[in-house]
């Protein structure tokens, strides 16, 4: 899972855009030379920045442009176009490029900063407690993927009031209490993700914030909340959408007391715990598009209640090797959102039965079924499914002749390999004019289509461990075609 530097969220990129278009444009030195004369760069503000530089070794020159004299024109520098005021510092890294050393207290003269993102670089040590000063911060991003913050989060946060959005995920911080959030009353977006959090009550204290949306805990250790502590808790009142509480070790009955109470919930990642048996509360959450089960140590099946996610968009169950169940029952027990899923993978599972009419399912794009025990043929009755552009079946038990390919005209990729499938790939297969990846290896194929010349942007094709005898002279054709494999195949035989 995204346990380095990982994408944020669009609710996060939301607010980050908000907060800078409210104080003028998201791209730096946008502005134009008659914007930059009324823009004055404050001296006092001006030799805070240079001091906040000179605790720094900048080895890839990301401040270079910290030499004029006006500072509103620096690089992750904005400023008030009426005021002079600093209201941006924004000096994101990454991992080419990112700053290293101390985070100097002089920031704390920038008393009108509304935007700090310090986030990937390489800082490292306890959060400065005077971050707790920049009481007029809407967005705060600390977060890091390596070298990371450690020790106590600093109680001084409580003061930053007008916060909508804190990030610090991707540290080593320890959470002793969570006390000091009930003071962010605004605070909409919160990632704590690899924090160790030890408050008991954890969940107690962050349904008190009431405009909170967004929620990344994976990764912390999170005390398992007791039913009986949560008597008073109002958590229907919530307004939580998208939860993220993976790989926290958690059990089924750890989560069931309070869980399902979040019914505005968009989006919720449960990977990487220990579920068991899945509860029929999920049922209850009918506004999920979004339901990550990664490696969570689901037993038997999904349950009938999973027909009540009628806006279900993704399901990714992939890695839960102890989830048997017929395939055709999984999907009829989905129906409820055929016109809705986008994305299903069952990948490493133990799913049985036959690959059964999908055309209900008519916005799915992708399917991935590798790694089960799916037997039967694929066959006409498949239908055609125009949305579906990824499609793996790959190390199943599946047998017979392949369908005319050309029931799937949006296909991009198409992984069939070690399964039984035999006989002639069929001509439809140069209808397939978006594929870029073909992998029928591991099977018993005769032959392939002389229509493969077709496939102008097949740039990977596999058909090795087959029974070709001969391959189409179109093959030719192949032009961007940047890796072909065909050993172990009758090839020679039939010179």
């Amino acid at each position: 899972m995204d346990t380095k530097q990982h994408n944020k969220p669009i609710h996060l990129l939301l607010i980050c855009l908000s907060i800078l278009i409210l104080h003028q444009s998201l791209a730096f030195g946008s502005m134009s030379s008659e914007d930059h004369a009324k823009v004055l760069c404050l001296t006092k503000e001006r030799e805070a920045l240079l001091e906040f530089k000179r605790g720094l070794l900048d080895e890839h020159n990301m401040l270079s442009s910290w030499k004029t004299e006006e500072c509103c024109s620096w690089r992750g520098v904005k400023c008030s176009n009426t005021t002079g005021h600093i209201l941006v510092l924004n000096l994101r890294g990454n991992f080419d490029m990112s700053l290293t050393g101390n985070i100097s207290s002089s920031l704390v003269k920038l008393q009108y900063l509304r935007y700090l993102d310090l986030s990937f670089n390489d800082f490292g040590g306890q959060i400065p407690k005077f971050i707790g000063y920049f009481k007029r911060l809407e967005y705060l991003n600390l977060s890091s993927s390596y070298n990371p913050f450690t020790g106590l989060i600093p109680p001084q946060l409580q003061n930053l009031t007008n916060l909508r959005a804190l990030d610090l995920g991707g540290s080593s911080l320890t959470v002793k209490s969570l006390e000091w959030l009930s003071h962010l009353m605004y605070l909409e977006y919160l990632d704590l993700t690899f924090s160790n959090v030890q408050a008991k009550n954890w969940l107690q204290e962050i349904i008190k914030l009431p405009n909170l949306k967004e929620l990344h805990l994976s990764s912390c250790q999170l005390p398992v909340i007791s039913p009986s502590s949560l008597v008073s808790a109002n958590i229907s009142s919530s307004h939580l959408s998208i939860l993220d509480i993976s790989y926290n070790g958690y059990s089924s009955p750890a989560i069931n007391s309070w869980l399902f109470n979040f019914t505005s919930l968009t989006s919720l990642s449960l990977s990487g715990n220990d579920l068991g048996q899945i509860a029929s509360g999920f049922g209850r959450l009918k506004s999920l598009e979004h339901l990550k089960l990664y490696g969570s140590g689901i037993q038997g099946g999904i349950p009938r209640s999973f027909g009540n996610l009628r806006r279900l968009r993704s399901l990714d169950a992939t890695s839960n090797n102890l989830l048997s169940q017929p395939f055709s029952e999984l999907l009829d027990i989905l129906s409820g959102s055929n016109r809705s899923l986008e994305f299903l993978s069952f990948e490493g599972n133990a799913l049985t039965g036959s690959l059964i009419n999908l055309t209900r399912f008519s916005s799915l794009r992708e399917l991935r079924l590798q790694n089960n025990f799916l037997n039967g043929t694929f066959h006409e009755s498949f239908r055609q499914i125009s949305s579906l552009e990824y499609l793996d079946l790959s190390n199943n038990q599946m047998t017979g002749s392949l369908p005319d390919l050309a029931l799937f005209p949006s296909l991009r990729e198409l992984h069939l390999r070690s399964n039984h499938f035999y006989g002639m790939i069929p001509q439809g297969l140069g209808r397939l004019s978006e594929l870029k990846i073909l992998d029928v290896s591991f099977n018993r194929l005769q032959g392939l289509p002389e229509s493969l010349g077709k496939l102008s942007k097949l740039k990977i094709l596999d058909v090795s461990f087959n029974r070709l005898k001969d391959l189409p002279e179109s093959l030719g054709q192949l032009f961007d075609l940047e890796s072909f494999d065909a050993p172990y195949n009758l090839l020679e035989d039939s010179k």
